[in-house]
């Protein structure tokens, strides 16, 4: 197991959130057909998913860091998975907006897709809250609001996030956040429901567990979720198994800590009030439902938050990111996994399909 010294950050501003310039210097070397690999050279696997692999990278020619996530074609294919690559890569283009994740790049090699973004040291907010343990309500107030502010631009494009969690929201040394990893988001048409069952099921919404059409209103659910769990550590309706969390979050109520390692703990009544106005099992008395993002930074909670201000990042986020640095370790799990003969064989055909990706 890696050993690991948490310790503080420098305050200063956000790490790689502006390098279209630097990329398109980059990219002015000759590439040719070269893979991306020659180009980018990895430092360190970061994150894995079920169909991906997401490593530290850094350009050979410039220094500059970023953040690559690579996909297999074949596991899109036999995953039936085209959309939501497709969806993923249109949405990260189509954004430019400080709390929302942009793509730098993309490149559609042989047998792999690849995401090119920044990259973010820090890590995500899970990492940070399990250094942190949980967060001030003065923090967390700052920290959902942008939060709020990113999934109403998206909201605004018709865009519904649908996995809202800690593991997502990567944090700048500056302590801002920005909302990554859009594998899971889709467009919604005007007038039209959603009816697919994704997320990760401890943020899952009741009409998502009941499986019934659903809209914009999880992402207000996901977020009450997430602000409950930065206060209090855990999420509020979790269980040993997946099943006895369906039936909570269906049908049991919130229950507020009075401890917190032994010690006396409490939630202000404006934050309870909060969480419980989004955790409204009926979602058309759910905050945010009638008015979107506007209406939930009216509650009291984010009383004095100037949003133009915080739009900016020029606000004090009142909190220091901390960093676990690893002990000079090598990386095993360094590289791409071998791609046999029978699915280059399926890459080649859906050659047509993969196509559209470099349009």
């Amino acid at each position: 197991m890696p050993q690991y010294q948490v310790e503080k950050v420098e305050r200063k501003e956000a790490p790689v959130l502006s390098t279209s310039s630097n990329l398109s210097q980059a990219l002015q070397y000759q590439r040719g057909q070269k893979k991306i690999f020659e180009d980018f050279q990895l430092v360190k696997k970061i994150g894995q998913g079920a169909i991906s692999k997401v490593y530290h990278s850094r350009h050979q020619y410039t220094g500059i860091n970023y953040a690559i996530k690579s996909i297999r074609k074949d596991r899109i294919i036999l995953n039936e998975m085209f959309d939501c690559a497709w969806y993923e890569k249109q949405i990260m283009e189509s954004l430019n907006h400080p709390f929302l994740m942009k793509l730098e790049g993309f490149f559609n090699e042989q047998a792999h897709i690849y995401f090119l973004m920044p990259y973010y040291p820090l890590g995500n907010l899970r990492q940070q809250l399990k250094y942190n343990g949980n967060f001030p309500e003065q923090v967390v107030r700052l920290m959902a609001a942008q939060m709020i502010l990113a999934i109403s631009h998206l909201h605004e494009r018709g865009i519904v996030y649908r996995d809202l969690k800690p593991e997502n929201i990567l944090v700048g040394n500056d302590g801002y956040l920005v909302l990554a990893d859009f594998g899971v988001s889709v467009p919604q048409k005007p007038g039209e429901m959603l009816h697919d069952i994704v997320g990760t099921h401890d943020y899952m919404a009741p009409e998502l567990i009941k499986r019934v059409p659903y809209s914009y209103e999880v992402d207000w659910w996901a977020l009450g979720i997430l602000i409950y769990e930065l206060l209090v550590s855990v999420t509020p309706f979790e269980s040993r198994s997946l099943e006895i969390t369906s039936t909570n979050i269906v049908s049991s109520k919130l229950k507020w800590p009075v401890q917190y390692h032994g010690q006396p703990f409490r939630l202000s009544e404006t934050a309870k009030d909060l969480i419980r106005s989004l955790l409204k099992k009926d979602l058309q008395s759910r905050l945010g439902t009638k008015n979107g993002g506007q209406e939930i930074l009216q509650h009291e909670f984010f009383r004095g938050i100037d949003k133009n201000r915080l739009l900016k990042r020029e606000l004090l986020v009142e909190w220091m990111p901390m960093r676990a640095q690893e002990y000079e370790q090598q990386d095993i799990d360094l590289g791409e996994s071998i791609v046999g003969n029978r699915e280059q064989l399926l890459i080649h055909q859906y050659r047509q399909q993969f196509s559209y990706f470099s349009k």
